[in-house]
């Protein structure tokens, strides 16, 4: 029988069960009302809300061993003599009985038994996933629950009921181990470096640790015959452009003693702190396409890759490498018998290496991989290998892949102590060094003559918006664009100003006497740029505003204010402009520049792309964020100020949705699986995933709370989506268009640059703040946990405070 499987402990619940006098052979439905007011999470439901959810309620009585739940992923169980016909996507309630988690056989998997007050199938139903086993009526009597469909579920959640969501978050994330995946595929990545000698990375294992993760933008991970390559596509741009011919990497925050890098004398060292431009030593350096990254060659199959910070770099690469070697073993399968196959690309490599043409060489490419795909790849394959490698040796690689296997060890190097500084320090010294030479000296805790505005973007939209050069030539670049470009007239671009980003690029490198002019006048005019030679990756532009003011070029049409081009009554004013960071490199980063200036430091901006996660996100598309939901932190939330910026007033220019709402800022955005981000979205309403905001924000808070930074220092945060990562579609596998990226980014610039550019941006926030003082304030003492828990319970709107909620919501573009 089938109780020989069940255990002592489950045995000894049954028992209990069976006893009950409410256990007979025939179930009846049972009054429904107030049904749920003692089941967590509904319980948390306000009583009309809840009986509402009550009356959508389904009985369903089980016979003993019935199953309730398949292990399947389709929209119906199906029917047999042992299954229940009743929707897959269901949660469901016990009333009576019990329910067990079964294998295929019908034995038990789990020791737990789901009592009545339990509920289960919550997983399914929200994130329409498959289960692991299926879901039986205990043996020992009739079973009963209520069940409520999948559809009505997720309604529930995506409305403003945040205690039943927050309720239920807190179950999934500590009890069902939503995160267990992402937690053990962190820790194991980093278990190198905690070990005591210098061991490499279990490469193997952390594959198989990256399967369990099931990574929304990897969604052919686990289909053998299927090479994804859209995953693999965006994992090779941000790899190195030799990853197919290397064995051995090495991965550091400080260069290896083998290599040395160049100081400002044309002296070698191998101190950090004398970090110029260059490494040198054996080898060479080596490009990636889509990231900024250090990498060297040491010796043929051996790579030194010099990371940006101990986090989101490290990760980012490591998964990218996972998403490499699984593909790429995909296709070795697929090329078997490997000496047949190679011998076809090494005749190909002969001849296209003798000296042909482009033209022959491309007919040679296309006709030796006719030759490996008949048989064993598709037409399909041969298109997309091509597009793999667009400008490489198409032949050279899958040699190269047809040798590897696969095989790489990975190393961690251990950080050790150094008194010579960080990169990232001397790079802050540059900066500060520079704003000294464009503005004169300063003091950073004392000086009223000085107002300081940062933002974190780009290196071209703030700079293309208030160009000397480019506004005084702006009818001479779109004349040349009408004559040169004149498709970008036709990609549906919103205005002249739009337009003209693009041709200045083009133009510039037509023109590159035009470049060196304009870098002069930028100069002439308070324009000065810092290029990132510390390998922090992040170059920096400062302007001197009030001199920028008075060279009556003009800036873009389009930047909203008044008083955009009046100077700040006898102060100096600094906006710094920051290249993109990365991950946590933002928090070190950002503290650097608050520590070098302080309390003149008016605002921080940041101006970023984003994965959207709305159900009515496109790409194009504008996030306002209300809340930063933290990742790394157990889903700390911290609120984002954005206090004097409107999100109609961001749709009205755009002519973009803008959605509002919280924001994720996630450790990786590969190691997001579907069913994490469906949490995020209708759990916590979040609009959208970054991976800088939180970084950014702690850097902001301890600022604050240590006063180095000003209290009355503004803070805004918005960004443009670049991708859907719930849509495969429109992952970061495939590229934005111009009609896509440019409308919202310079929208944005333009919106932040109204705000700084004007000569009262801080003045509402001071005033509101001295209101929020006169309301006073209750203080008592909580422990480190207790505080988190009753923050996140503010910001998600569970305990009231005047103007903070956590409701999504969005603005659409239209002419009203």
């Amino acid at each position: 029988t089938h109780s020989t499987h069940y255990s002592t402990t489950i045995r000894k619940h049954l028992n209990t069960v069976a006893s009950r006098e409410t256990m007979s052979a025939e179930l009846t439905e049972p009054d429904r009302d107030g049904c749920l007011r003692g089941i967590i999470p509904f319980t948390y439901l306000a009583d009309g809300k809840r009986k509402e959810v009550e009356e959508k309620l389904r009985f369903h009585a089980f016979e003993p061993g019935e199953v309730v739940l398949r292990a399947s992923c389709s929209d119906d169980v199906s029917q047999s003599n042992n299954t229940c016909d009743v929707s897959a996507f269901r949660i469901f309630v016990c009333i009576e009985g019990g329910f067990v988690c079964t294998d295929d056989n019908g034995c038990v998997a789990a020791d737990d038994v789901i009592l009545p007050g339990s509920y289960f199938g919550e997983r399914s139903a929200i994130f329409r996933t498959a289960r692991g086993d299926d879901i039986r009526a205990i043996r020992d009597g009739p079973s009963s629950a209520w069940s409520l469909e999948s559809q009505e579920l997720v309604a529930l959640l995506k409305e403003h009921n945040p205690r039943f969501a927050l309720a239920l978050a807190s179950d999934l994330r500590h009890t069902q181990g939503i995160f267990d995946a992402f937690l053990a595929f962190h820790a194991f990545a980093f278990s190198a470096f905690h070990e005591p000698t210098d061991r490499p990375l279990d490469f193997s294992g952390l594959i198989e640790r990256y399967r369990l993760l099931k990574p929304a933008l990897h969604p052919h991970i686990n289909k053998n015959h299927l090479v994804d390559y859209g995953a693999w596509s965006y994992a090779l741009r941000r790899l190195p452009d030799n990853i197919t011919r290397s064995y051995n990497i090495v991965c550091s925050r400080r260069v290896i003693n083998v290599l040395n890098v160049s100081n400002g004398n044309g002296d070698k060292t191998s101190h950090l702190a004398d970090f110029t431009s260059s490494i040198t030593g054996p080898g060479s350096s080596i490009q990636t396409d889509a990231r900024r990254r250090t990498v060297w060659e040491v010796m043929p199959g051996k790579l030194f890759i010099l990371l940006r910070e101990l986090q989101g770099d490290y990760l980012d690469f490591i998964t990218c490498l996972c998403i490499h070697s699984i593909e790429m073993k995909k296709l070795w399968q697929r090329l078997r018998p490997i000496p047949v196959v190679a011998k076809h690309l090494a005749d190909g490599l002969e001849v296209i290496n003798s000296g042909v043409s482009k033209e022959e060489a491309a007919k040679v490419t296309a006709d030796t991989l006719a030759k490996i795909c008949k048989g064993r790849l598709q037409e399909r394959d041969q298109e997309q290998l091509i597009l793999l490698w667009p400008k490489k040796d198409t032949l050279r690689r899958l040699l190269d892949i047809a040798i590897h296997h696969a095989d790489y060890t990975v190393y961690l190097d251990k950080r050790g102590n150094s008194h010579a500084g960080s990169g990232d320090e001397h790079w802050c010294r540059r900066v500060r060094e520079t704003a000294v030479q464009l503005i004169g000296e300063f003091d950073n805790a004392s000086d009223s003559n000085l107002v300081v505005d940062i933002v974190s973007s780009n290196t071209h939209s703030v700079l293309n918006c208030i160009s000397p050069y480019i506004h005084s030539h702006k009818s001479e670049i779109m004349a040349w664009g009408k004559e040169n470009m004149p498709e970008l007239f036709e990609c549906g671009l919103n205005n002249e100003m739009d337009m003209m980003y693009p041709i200045v690029k083009a133009y510039f490198k037509c023109h590159p006497e035009g470049e060196q002019l304009a870098k002069k006048i930028n100069q002439k005019w308070g324009i000065k740029s810092v290029l990132e030679r510390e390998f922090t990756g992040v170059d920096v532009q400062l302007f001197d505003l009030n001199k920028l003011k008075s060279s009556g070029c003009g800036f873009d049409d389009l930047i909203p204010g008044d008083d955009i081009k009046d100077s700040l009554d006898g102060k100096r004013h600094l906006l710094i402009n920051i290249d993109y960071c990365f991950g946590s490199q933002g928090e070190i980063i950002l503290r650097l520049l608050l520590l070098t200036f302080g309390q003149l430091v008016r605002s921080i901006n940041v101006i970023g792309k984003a994965g959207g996660l709305a159900s009515d996100c496109k790409r194009g598309d504008i996030l306002f964020p209300t809340h930063i939901l933290d990742e790394n932190q157990n889903g700390e939330m911290r609120p984002v100020d954005n206090f004097d910026v409107s999100p109609k007033d961001l749709c009205r220019i755009s002519h973009r949705q803008v959605h509002v709402g919280p924001v994720i800022t996630v450790l990786g955005t590969v190691l997001q699986s579907t069913e994490l981000l469906l949490f995020y979205e209708r759990l916590w309403h979040a609009t959208g995933m970054e991976m800088e905001a939180s970084w950014y924000l702690r850097a902001i808070e301890e600022a604050t709370h240590l006063g180095l930074l000003h209290q009355g220092s503004q803070s805004r945060f918005l960004y443009y989506v670049s991708d859907t990562p719930l849509e495969p579609s429109s992952s970061l596998a495939s590229a934005m268009t111009l009609a896509e990226g440019i409308p919202p980014l310079y929208s944005i610039t333009r919106m932040i640059l109204g705000k700084v550019l004007s000569k009262e941006s801080s003045e509402t926030k001071e005033g509101a703040m001295e209101q929020q003082k006169l309301r006073g304030a209750v203080t008592f003492k909580v422990s480190d946990e207790m505080w988190k828990d009753l923050r996140n319970a503010v910001h998600s709107g569970v305990i009231r405070k005047p103007a903070r909620r956590v409701v999504r919501s969005s603005y659409k573009a239209c002419s009203t």
